[in-house]
């Protein structure tokens, strides 16, 4: 699972989802969002030791979106 409160981890998948849209072009992008149950928990809790875990869930996926969408594509996401 990505640590999506550490921004080097953020980074990492953004510029590999970036990598992809470019190389695989297609109207349609699958980016995952299943599997998520332990997002917010562990590491990702905050400083004030409060769980996050959808609003964590909401950020990520956001931005993911926002990357797909500005290469003109359609985002997909699977969640649970």
């Amino acid at each position: 699972m990505i640590n999506v409160i550490d921004s080097k981890a953020r980074e990492f998948v953004h510029n590999l989802l970036e990598e992809v849209l470019n190389f695989f072009p297609g109207k349609y992008v699958h980016i995952d969002g299943d599997e998520v149950w332990a997002l917010g928990e562990g590491i990702s809790l905050d400083v004030a030791r409060e769980f996050r875990g959808p609003q964590l869930y909401e950020e990520h996926y956001r931005e993911l979106i926002g990357i797909v969408k500005s290469k003109g594509e359609i985002p997909m996401i699977w969640g649970t």
